[in-house]
């Protein structure tokens, strides 16, 4: 399928198999002009990233194909309306790798449209103005489909903590400011919050740390978390950070005897521009197209190889498609981490702390 915000062309060209992950220039070694990029999901980049290093080669087109872990063909923002990119299946990627001298015909068209689409913001008019708090969850789905898991889940859950932290006794508690927001437009590419990102000079608050809701009701579920070494960058003030809201979370699994996994950041969702500017974030999510393995099947029950949401980004994403366990458990999961930050006397000393015992964390 033609990448969103893909350039529109058509194309011929030999397949050149890219090394690594295409997240830098000297992946490109040998590459031959008019030759048309093949390269495999992952790495320490985004999918933007890998279209903006073959851009900044003249690459004639790319082609983004799956791991085996992930159902059904790369279904990304390209960001590029100059680069013809189209995302691909794992079985077809590998068989145009393992092909010599594959030949492939590419046309796309992408037709762009310009309309305003606001995010909603909330806030709670308490606390510490600087070690605020950003709740968020994008409130758009995929055009035609009613997204009630991705990202209906997100947001309703997002609704729910923060009418529960007004109610609860955590509320005279609180020390630091916190702010719920309803991104738009993160299908298209993270545009809702990339936008509030990019504002944050603007605002009379100085953002601490974000915590991200996105498709916590998968039917196939497995809870995921975060694992703050694997945030993208250099940073290792921000990868502390991660690691410390992951703490929170694995915390209240141990705390309620849950099993949980840990997954590696992959910035598709609207934590990845906080962390490009390096703000702490993390959360709890069910999965998306990836597929669940034989170990989280004996830890989550479910199906083994097959996706976490079977109905990811289609007209089957309804309300038939929550898995209401795995939504209530990763909606108090977030609530529980939104609540222990909102009470840190010096927040952003302890997002700088790595000082932990056994599994609860000094606070």
């Amino acid at each position: 399928m033609v990448m969103r915000s893909s350039g529109s062309g058509e194309v011929t060209g030999t397949v050149f198999n890219v090394n690594n992950f295409g997240c830098a220039v000297d992946d490109y070694t040998n590459y031959l002009l008019g030759n048309v990029a093949l390269v495999i999901r992952g790495g320490d980049c985004t999918f933007k990233q890998k279209i903006a290093v073959a851009a900044q080669l003249n690459v004639t087109a790319v082609l983004v194909y799956n791991e085996a872990s992930y159902a059904g063909p790369v279904d990304a923002t390209a960001g590029n309306p100059n680069m013809l990119a189209f995302g691909l299946t794992y079985a077809i990627g590998y068989h145009l790798h393992e092909t010599a001298g594959a030949i492939v015909y590419m046309k796309g068209e992408t037709v762009f449209t310009q309309v305003l689409s606001p995010n909603l913001i909330a806030e709670i008019n308490k606390g510490s103005t600087t070690s605020t708090i950003v709740v968020g969850a994008h409130i758009d789905s995929r055009d035609g489909v009613a997204g009630i898991n991705d990202n209906g889940s997100g947001t309703a859950a997002l609704l729910e903590i923060a009418v529960q932290l007004l109610k609860s006794s955590v509320y005279d508690e609180i020390k630091n400011h916190v702010v719920f927001g309803w991104w738009t437009a993160e299908e298209g590419g993270l545009h809702g919050s990339r936008y509030f990102v990019q504002q944050r000079a603007t605002y009379n608050f100085d953002i601490a740390a974000t915590v991200n809701l996105d498709m916590l009701a998968s039917p196939n579920y497995a809870h995921a978390i975060f694992t703050g070494s694997s945030a993208p960058g250099t940073s290792d003030l921000l990868k502390t950070g991660c690691t410390r809201i992951e703490q929170l979370f694995t915390e209240y699994c141990n705390l309620t005897s849950t099993p949980y996994v840990l997954s590696k950041y992959a910035n598709s969702s609207d934590y990845g521009p906080f962390v490009d500017v390096n703000i702490p974030a993390n959360g709890i999510e069910g999965g998306a197209g990836g597929l669940k393995n034989v170990n989280q099947r004996a830890m989550f029950g479910g199906l083994a190889n097959t996706a976490y949401d079977p109905c990811y980004h289609t007209t089957c994403d309804t309300l038939d498609n929550i898995n209401y366990d795995a939504l209530a458990f990763e909606s108090k999961a977030t609530d529980y981490v939104v609540k222990q930050l909102s009470i840190q006397t010096e927040l952003k000393q302890f997002l700088a702390s790595s000082n932990c015992v056994g599994v609860k964390c000094q606070r």
